[in-house]
């Protein structure tokens, strides 16, 4: 075998040439690495040891692929092999972008690491063509590092080499690494030595209790108003309906709560009412404006139209009737009234009416509803859609809807996270951050999927086309694993709409299946609507009603927007 140094190719090969990143590729054309490993043997080791990486050459190529990805949060990985298993040294290159940047990993499989070949590969790279413009190397090897003169070796390299950042991970780095990805080492050795080994991976929750079978029948067979743990306290709140209407009220709300808690949403809106109702009965208006605020917004949410209609008109009442009784809650039950008329305004016109809402938000008052984030967000992504260009100017609102829900539970992540999202539209930060938190799994998967579709869609019309298929892959990934089947197939779509525009035209039918089967397995979807935009638009237009196929196509299209569904995008375009 000549003398040459493998860690990049020599002059003559092609990746040397002008086009040195030629000899790159995506890491999915590789039949070795493209494949999940198979479950290895148990790696358990006495607590505070660390896991034998002397696992097979193929497997630890594997290995260093998946901390990457899911340990570094690289996407877009390419490849590069060297030299022939079996020699002294042969290696793979990885080399992916992160959210500080690009990074080249360089993975040894050296019979005899020494100093001398980390400064060998550490002076090839920061004197030759850098592959992708990357200034953060890591040198990899299953072996130990621990030695201090490869510590010396690695100080004086960054002493001459300031605008690099360079790493050396050796058994000892990449087992610190493993201590927090229990998925991956879950994936390479067993769920079990996942269990004792990663110490540093977050903390599992609180098993969630298996349901109470006999409890789930009742509530659907009879309703959840009928069973035993409802009816008496709903008869009770009839009861006290006219003599007590407060007390009724109290009863109403508290009934409503475990019905919203177990997900029976449309009744607990029934209940609603029944407590809007019984606070007007007990004049105490301001609380029942309140209550037909939230029950607006949530009509909204929901693309309830005349549910919406309704609470308007009964705002508007209540607004009339505290002026006539001089009652102190007359300010406050006409601020509700204003907001919900002006987001009735977005909503409900066919040319989308913003400048009400964002002249009521931004004319704040000392107290201010909880649900002023979500009419932020109402406004933010309908300008997304139809002003992106005005983004910048709701920056205040945008920023005082985040501030505000900062300061909340597990119950407003949905909705910061889309505040989030839109303010990554024009902010280079905020954009960076939510990859960085994506990549580096500190969001649930949920909230993650959301993060890379939408980055995905930003790719797209920035052209870069390999780069968003890459985010939609990771998203449609994090979907399955959270259940969200129908946003995975519309995510598989997306990716065969980028393939029939920019190529490769191969089996252009492949995610159509994928997306077929997806759909078949039972769904869940990061939009709850009470119809399905899509089909309503459609139906609409179908029997000749342009006004309702217009404003449901509005609705489509800023939900695909919002979703990074590209493929509905396009679609929604024809019919808004």
């Amino acid at each position: 075998m000549p003398d040459t140094d493998p860690i990049l190719p020599p002059a003559s090969s092609p990746a040397s040439t002008d086009e040195p990143d030629a000899a790159w590729q995506d890491y999915l054309q590789d039949p070795v690495l493209k494949t999940s490993p198979e479950t290895g043997s148990p790696g358990n080791v006495p607590p505070g040891e660390d896991l034998n990486l002397h696992i097979g050459w193929d497997r630890f190529e594997k290995l260093m692929l998946a901390v990457c990805r899911n340990g570094l949060g690289l996407h877009r990985v390419r490849f590069r092999r060297y030299g022939v298993q079996g020699q002294p040294q042969h290696g793979i290159d990885l080399a992916g972008r992160g959210p500080d940047g690009n990074t080249v990993v360089q993975c040894k499989d050296y019979q005899h690491f020494t100093p001398a070949v980390l400064r060998a590969a550490v002076e090839k790279f920061a004197t030759g063509r850098r592959p992708f413009g990357a200034r953060h190397l890591i040198v990899a090897t299953s072996g130990s590092t621990e030695p201090t003169q490869f510590t010396d070796e690695l100080d004086a390299l960054e002493n001459e080499h300031p605008d690099l950042d360079l790493e050396l991970w050796g058994s000892e780095q990449i087992n610190q690494r493993l201590r927090s990805l229990g998925n991956v080492v879950a994936q390479f050795w067993t769920r079990e030595t996942a269990e004792s080994f990663c110490t540093d991976a977050p903390l599992a929750g609180v098993p969630v209790p298996l349901p109470d079978r006999l409890e789930q029948a009742e509530k659907i067979l009879i309703g959840p108003l009928n069973t035993s743990a409802v009816a008496p306290l709903l008869r009770k709140a009839e009861e006290q309906r006219a003599a007590a209407p407060e007390v009724s009220a109290r009863l109403y709300a508290d009934l409503a709560g475990q019905l919203e808690a177990a997900d029976f949403i449309g009744h607990a809106t029934v209940l609603r009412h029944k407590q809007l109702d019984a606070l007007k009965a007990a004049h105490l208006l301001d609380e029942a404006a309140d209550v037909a605020a939230q029950l607006a917004v949530n009509a909204i949410h929901v693309g309830e139209g005349n549910e919406l209609q309704a609470l308007v008109g009964q705002l508007e009442r209540m607004t009339t009737e505290a002026k006539k009784a001089g009652s102190e809650a007359a300010p406050s039950v006409r601020r509700h009234a204003d907001l919900v008329r002006a987001a009735r305004g977005v909503v409900a016109h066919p040319l989308g009416q913003r400048d009400e809402l964002r002249a009521v938000l931004e004319n704040a008052t000392e107290s201010e509803p909880e649900y002023r984030p979500a009419l932020v967000l109402l406004l933010a992504e309908d300008t997304l859609v139809w002003a992106p260009e005005s983004l910048l100017a709701l920056d205040t609102l945008i920023r005082g809807a985040i501030a505000q829900l900062r300061t909340r539970g597990s119950e407003a992540q949905d909705t910061l996270m889309r505040l989030r999202l839109v303010r990554a539209e024009y902010d280079p930060d905020e954009r960076t951050e939510l990859q960085r938190l994506a990549r580096r799994h500190q969001v649930p998967g949920r909230l993650a999927a959301w993060v890379n579709a939408r980055e995905a869609r930003r790719c797209l019309w920035e052209s870069i086309a390999d780069e968003a298929v890459d985010h939609w892959r990771d998203a449609v990934q994090n979907a399955i694993h959270e259940g969200l089947a129908e946003d995975a197939a519309d995510w598989l779509y997306a990716i065969r709409a980028v393939n029939t525009f920019f190529g490769p035209w191969g089996d252009l039918d492949d995610e159509h299946r994928l997306a077929q089967a997806l759909r078949g397995t039972g769904t869940d979807r990061l939009l709850v609507r009470a119809r399905k935009p899509r089909e309503h638009a459609l139906s609409a237009k179908e029997n000749a009603q342009p006004i309702e196929a217009v404003l449901a196509g509005r609705r489509w299209l800023v939900d695909a927007t919002v979703t990074g569904d590209w493929g509905g995008e396009l679609e929604a375009l024809g019919v808004s």
